[in-house]
């Protein structure tokens, strides 16, 4: 609630103290819509129509700010924003999945309040997002202008997004990986875009001690191809061991009891007092030649 509060001051105070005139950042764009909504409107009359849209607009607006993200605009069915735009911060990516997820979680609930009020059954939300370079200002939109490839490919995301669905780009995985559970897509081909893109749906969120393994196994380096030294080799062979290890634990973890453990070579899950589990990787981590991207 307080994030909510401030979040009008914070963007009030960043526009005062950001330079005027066309600039060149690295943001997030995130946009997210309604889906279907001309056929919704079919069942509905005007008034119901421009009530229930506007109560899920300004859901989705209360939700980005509150993860410090600014509204750019609003396209009718759908909003479209930026993290990163006022303020450069290390987790903008995050903030943008995070802000996502809780917008599909809203939509969820708005979805079985327009089924309880309306008998509308096939309501729902679709967010897309990606990281890249945009021109900010100096627009006919003014300051919340934000142009450029980035903010075209963050629409593709968003419209191809399943229902119900976040998908974000690779550029954004890059920077978010290991902290949610992700699913790689087919290759989507972009418009403008000569190579097919790379793209994931974002599945939920980690928990934060499965989050911190999950990156640390996904930061150590790949080798090129053709260039292995052997102590890269032996390193891509304990990272791949690693990684298969783990992925296993998970699998079965909820199958064993609280007090019950494993040990698997060096790498072993441990339960301290909570439900806090950790893995010791210091076998990969430790070696030589094991570098983090």
């Amino acid at each position: 609630m307080l994030a909510l509060a401030i979040a009008p001051l914070r963007a009030r105070l960043a526009s005062l103290l950001r330079p005027a005139g066309l600039q060149h950042r690295l943001v997030t764009v995130f946009v997210a819509d309604v889906v279907g909504s001309t056929v919704l409107a079919q069942g509905m009359d005007a008034e119901e129509t421009l009530a229930l849209l506007s109560a899920a607009l300004r859901r989705m607006a209360d939700i980005v700010q509150a993860h410090q993200g600014r509204v750019l605009r609003f396209t009718g069915d759908g909003v479209k924003a930026a993290f990163g735009m006022d303020e450069a911060r290390e987790d903008d990516a995050e903030r943008a999945v995070r802000a996502g997820l809780a917008i599909l979680a809203a939509g969820r609930e708005q979805a079985d309040a327009a089924q309880r009020q309306h008998g509308i059954t096939d309501f729902a939300v679709r967010v897309g997002v990606h990281t890249g370079d945009v021109a900010l200002g100096a627009g006919v939109e003014a300051d919340n202008t934000a142009m450029g490839a980035a903010v075209n490919i963050a629409a593709r995301m968003e419209q191809t997004a399943p229902p119900g669905t976040l998908r974000i780009s690779h550029d954004t995985w890059s920077q978010v990986r290991g902290l949610f559970d992700l699913e790689a897509q087919p290759p989507l081909q972009v418009k403008g875009i000569d190579a097919p893109m790379k793209t994931y749906l974002v599945r939920g969120a980690l928990e934060r001690s499965v989050a911190s393994v999950e990156r640390g196994l996904q930061g150590l380096a790949t080798p090129m191809v053709g260039r292995d030294s052997p102590s890269t080799r032996r390193c891509t062979s304990l990272r791949q061991r690693a990684s298969s290890i783990w992925n296993a634990w998970r699998r079965t973890s909820g199958r064993r009891s609280s007090g019950s453990s494993a040990s698997v070579g060096n790498v072993a899950p441990s339960t301290s007092t909570g439900t806090t589990r950790t893995l010791r990787l210091n076998a990969v981590t430790s070696r030589p030649g094991c570098r983090r991207r």
